[in-house]
């Protein structure tokens, strides 16, 4: 088979469709109107620059949801201090931040097991 020219265009598109297999990628691809055959989705696979790229794409968007939950509590830790805001607005900031550190989770405590004792030093019993 002679080897073709890989697209450097074709390869990052590729990297950036990347779904964990090959045959899901070219779903994700076909979905979007990005035409692109099985066959040479394994010759990119194959390709060390492909590879590396998917490895970027990937870290990035793994970093990507932590750093969005990060920013969301700093800012609303800054307009709950921001006192040129409404009491409304900072208000609902600090809801909001408190929320999302779980400081309204309401803890109840578990009632105690009774035992045969506390039952009858209770007046429970059958007499």
């Amino acid at each position: 088979m002679p080897k073709t020219h890989l697209s450097k265009t074709n390869k990052m598109t590729f990297a950036r469709y990347w779904r964990g297999s090959i045959r899901e990628t070219v779903d994700a691809m076909n979905k979007d109107g990005v035409k692109m055959a099985y066959r040479t989705c394994q010759r990119y696979i194959a390709d060390p620059e492909v590879q590396a790229a998917i490895r970027i794409h990937t870290n990035a968007e793994n970093r990507a949801g932590v750093s969005e939950r990060d920013e969301i509590l700093i800012m609303w830790g800054k307009v709950m201090r921001d006192e040129s805001r409404p009491t409304m607005y900072r208000l609902r900031a600090s809801e909001l931040l408190a929320k999302a550190l779980g400081m309204f989770l309401e803890k109840k405590p578990e009632p105690a097991a009774l035992t045969f004792a506390d039952l009858t030093r209770r007046g429970y019993n059958d007499d």
